[in-house]
């Protein structure tokens, strides 16, 4: 179960035929393992026969993320406070619940009983899923399409997926990353979407995937493995490392233009639309962010074009056309966040939202629901001027010392850090109702104001100079890369490029001549492609100079690298 952060939340059943149990609650015990994603306060157990009337009983699990077992006797159970008793022979429901909010906290249940059951016990795990497929799918976004087909003999088994920049061998070892996981079961082919970003411009991106299986008795399969993936990625705009030049939070965009920062664009055609939003076309809402940072502010700039501004702050803040920011201040390095690191890792790695609005600018911190006041329009630090009835600028200067709640980190920028990143937009009309919103993630699902995971990513970067979807440049030759690392040890990738569709070999050969390995011999759309050679497969080879040659129609090279042991 996970805490959305509302309140106490949880799991419950409703029985379809309404069990006796005025002798088990005087005699028998609940049996329940627990495996906590960070420490939580109390959990609540409820059973009742109508909402009215009900008995529970409250504990705090150990704070130990290791599955744990509970035995709690019935009798130990009360009459849950504001409840009449229950009639405990005509039981409705039964319930866990979490007592107190804890912000996106995800809890692990499982073997729930009352009684001596005999559980019966699966120690075999299942086959490795296999035909692990790589498709690239050309859309707002670009993505790679991992599929597979179920594994046979199995039900209600789950998938978990995982990529790296390197074979795969071991799913726990470093640089494999979790790319979705308890995918459930599909009778036929399953798949999974991933997209994957760089700064500024499409590139070229080498993937390894990999698929494990678990069974309903939560053994886990070897991993399937893909073939390698080359594709292009997802070019995404920057944050320019320094601030604009001549800065000035007036609500004048022209300091943003004479020094070449290119904005992020949230449009209906370029954008994430959310299930339930209305817009016609581009004209109904389009904005251009544009944001930079140094070591004492970060800097906000907003152009954008709305079929009806909605300013009208009589009511209440969230009635008003509002831009969510959403920043992670660290370099993102591993996974990401989600409803519950990002609790316990603030005090190093704090997520924000910063809230643009028409009168002001509020933040929270995620893991916190502490909405603060920052900065109000008509300040040195915060203008909003509405242009018409259809379209404002606006402009903010953050100071990093504002931001942080207490405990968590100030944030120190420099460049090349990987910032996780996420804008979504409220738009507001008529009688201050929703035209709809429009998300930068294509990860967007409605949670990205309690789920970082949810969010996509952005760099530290100097002044963009390349539109955000400059295409993938066509290839117009065969060319064979330098191997990098070089020196390596124990691997290293191989970068080249195909003209024309057809048959590609790549050998490895000692400086006698010898032949090593084959690292392809494959038919090849044309295209950009990469190769990793890794001499844990070829434990024998020693420190020295070794020759890669590509063979591909007529075209021959040959290139030199060195494996220092």
């Amino acid at each position: 179960m996970q805490d959305v952060g509302w309140g106490s939340c949880g799991i419950s059943w409703v029985f379809t035929q309404k069990p006796d149990f005025t002798e088990r609650m005087k005699s028998d015990t609940l049996k329940l393992k627990i495996r906590l994603t960070a420490p939580t306060d109390s959990i609540s157990i409820e059973i009742n026969s109508d909402k009215e009337h009900a008995t529970g009983y409250i504990f705090k699990p150990e704070n130990n993320l290791d599955w744990q077992i509970y035995n709690i006797p019935l009798d130990k159970f009360k009459v849950s406070a504001g409840k009449s008793a229950p009639d405990y022979t005509q039981i409705n429901e039964f319930g866990i619940f979490s007592v107190y909010p804890n912000d996106g906290l995800v809890i692990y249940l499982t073997d729930i009983w009352i009684g001596n059951p005999v559980l019966e016990v699966d120690s075999v795990a299942p086959a490795s899923p296999q035909n692990i497929t790589i498709d690239l799918v050309k859309d707002k976004y670009n993505y790679n399409l991992i599929k597979w087909v179920d594994v046979p003999d199995e039900e209600n088994e789950k998938y978990n997926v995982y990529y790296s920049k390197n074979p795969i061998t071991d799913v726990e070892a470093e640089g494999v990353q979790v790319l979705a996981e308890d995918v459930a079961e599909y009778k036929g082919e399953v798949g999974v979407n991933h997209y994957f970003f760089t700064p500024k411009v499409e590139t070229p991106t080498t993937f390894y995937y990999a698929v494990t299986c678990v069974d309903k008795a939560n053994n886990v399969s070897a991993p399937g493995l893909s073939n390698i993936s080359s594709n292009p990625s997802n070019g995404v705009a920057v944050i320019n490392d320094g601030a604009p030049v001549l800065f000035m939070a007036d609500g004048d965009l022209s300091e943003w233009i004479a020094s070449g920062i290119k904005p992020f664009i949230i449009s209906k055609s370029r954008s994430v639309v959310p299930e339930g939003s209305f817009f016609d076309n581009d004209d109904d809402l389009t904005v251009k962010l544009y944001l930079a940072v140094d070591d004492y502010n970060l800097y906000v700039g907003v152009d954008a074009i709305d079929d009806k501004v909605v300013f009208d702050i009589t009511g209440e803040w969230n009635k008003q056309d509002i831009i969510y920011l959403h920043l992670g201040l660290y370099n993102q390095v591993g996974e990401k966040h989600d409803g519950a690191t990002t609790t316990t890792l603030r005090a190093t790695e704090p997520d924000y939202v910063f809230y643009l609005m028409g009168d002001k600018i509020m933040k929270r911190a995620l893991g916190a629901w502490d909405f603060r006041d920052m900065f109000k329009n008509g300040t040195d630090n915060y203008n909003v001027v509405q242009l018409t009835a259809n379209s404002f600028y606006s402009e903010a200067m953050i100071p990093l010392d504002s931001i942080p709640y207490e405990g968590d980190a100030r944030f120190h920028p420099a460049k090349g850090m990987k910032i996780p990143f996420e804008v979504v937009i409220d738009d507001r009309d008529d009688n201050y109702d929703p035209d709809g919103a429009l998300a930068f993630s294509p990860y967007y699902n409605g949670w990205s104001w309690s789920s970082p995971y949810e969010w996509a990513e952005t760099w530290i970067s100097d002044t963009t100079t390349t539109d955000v979807h400059t295409a993938v440049p066509v290839v117009r030759e065969y060319k064979l890369g330098q191997n990098y690392p070089n020196p390596f040890n124990p691997s290293t990738t191989i970068n080249y490029s195909i003209e024309k569709t057809g048959v590609v070999k790549i050998k490895v050969y000692d400086l006698l001549g010898k032949e090593v390995t084959t690292l392809v011999n494959d038919i090849q759309s044309a295209g950009y492609h990469s190769v990793n050679f890794d001499i844990t497969k070829n434990s024998n080879l020693t420190s020295g100079f070794y020759i890669y040659q590509i063979q591909s129609g007529s075209f021959r090279d040959s290139k030199k690298m060195l494996l220092l042991k």
